[in-house]
């Protein structure tokens, strides 16, 4: 998509040359160049946007049982808004960096970092996940179409359905952030830790949001 446009931006710009002469060739050229940077800018924007929200992680991912076969380990945290308006009032993309940033470090009080978080999904539809040295075990339950897997946990007596994107070779868990502060509390209650109150302060703050964590072979 970029290229077409800087292509069209090209095209565009020999086309106005090539119709002038003199001292407007220079104007005509800084114009193109001008138009170009906007355009690229505009594109930078959008994928931005897009990198944000939870319908463009969906939508560029594609998902089957097979794929998710293995062990991911932990790289980090992930903020994502369930619509553009939604992530124009939490404050743009800005607030994303931030919330990420903040449940990332606060994550890491309780064991979930890199090195010390993985989740294992096995062909019989078990898994395993290691969160800062607590061991869940379960059943999944994939539903590639919906982009949702449901996992259970505590014997079956609870269960969790994250929505579930595959991009770049990298597996994103995205629980709806009051979902995700359930799942920080039990954590944290093992740990005794009180990182939960301090997340349950940043998530409360913003409205459709989407916690998740962004895993890799």
């Amino acid at each position: 998509m970029k290229k077409s446009y800087i292509s069209l931006a090209v095209l565009a710009s020999s086309m106005m040359l090539a119709a002038s002469c003199g001292t407007t060739a220079g104007i005509t050229s800084s114009n193109s160049s001008s138009s170009s940077n906007t355009t690229s800018s505009a594109i930078e924007a959008g994928a931005s946007l897009l990198g944000n929200l939870l319908s463009g992680v969906l939508g560029g991912s594609t998902l089957s049982e097979s794929s998710i076969v293995g062990t991911w380990n932990y790289t980090g945290a992930d903020c994502v808004f369930e619509s553009e308006n939604l992530l124009a009032k939490a404050g743009g993309a800005v607030a994303a960096s931030k919330v990420k940033s903040e449940v990332n470090d606060n994550l890491a009080k309780v064991g979930i970092k890199k090195g010390a978080c993985s989740f294992t999904f096995n062909k019989d539809n078990t898994y395993t996940a290691n969160l800062g040295g607590r061991t869940i075990q379960g059943n999944y339950t994939l539903d590639a179409k919906n982009k949702k897997i449901k996992m259970t946990y505590l014997g079956g007596l609870a269960s969790m359905t994250p929505h579930v994107a595959m991009n770049n070779g990298k597996l994103s868990l995205l629980i709806e952030s009051s979902k995700m502060l359930t799942l920080i509390k039990g954590v944290s209650a093992l740990s005794k830790s009180t990182t939960a109150s301090t997340i349950s302060t940043v998530l409360s703050q913003y409205n459709g949001m989407y916690i998740g964590m962004q895993l890799s072979k």
